[in-house]
């Protein structure tokens, strides 16, 4: 819609069909952010969204609309990209993570694999998952 508004505008010269244009984008793109600023602060928190959200309604009083419209498609394409890198991220940790072998050597105390000394050995231990913030206990 912003980019037909700018058609609009621009090439066409149809100014009232491009505010249109414009305030469609703003309400159809500008829902989701709105309800995520409200809900950051009524935890009385700041975020990008609130930022945004305050950025849009400055650009709107100063009678900015194209500039209010082109904020929050940007703003909602950039949510839309990182939501995408996160899901593959966590993918590909998923991934990983399948590749985790059940069995395990284990080093002991004093064993030296580069030197090739086995002053303690080797003990073979299953592998387990742990929960967040926690530290495998070998013992």
């Amino acid at each position: 819609m912003v980019v037909a508004g700018l058609l609009a505008e621009h090439v066409v010269g149809a100014d009232i069909a491009a505010v249109v244009l414009f305030a469609a984008a703003i309400a159809v793109g500008g829902i989701y952010p709105v309800r995520e600023a409200v809900a950051v602060l009524r935890s009385r928190r700041l975020s990008i969204g609130v930022l945004l959200v305050a950025a849009s309604i400055g650009a709107l009083a100063l009678g900015r609309v194209e500039e209010a419209a082109e904020l929050v498609v940007i703003f909602s394409l950039g949510e839309v990209l990182e939501s995408y890198t996160a899901d593959r991220a966590r993918g590909s940790i998923r991934a990983l993570m399948a590749l985790t072998p059940p069995l395990a050597d284990r080093l002991l105390p004093g064993d030296n694999p580069s030197s090739g000394s086995a002053g303690g050995g080797t003990e073979t231990v299953r592998g387990r998952r742990l929960g967040r913030g926690r530290s495998p206990s070998w013992r």
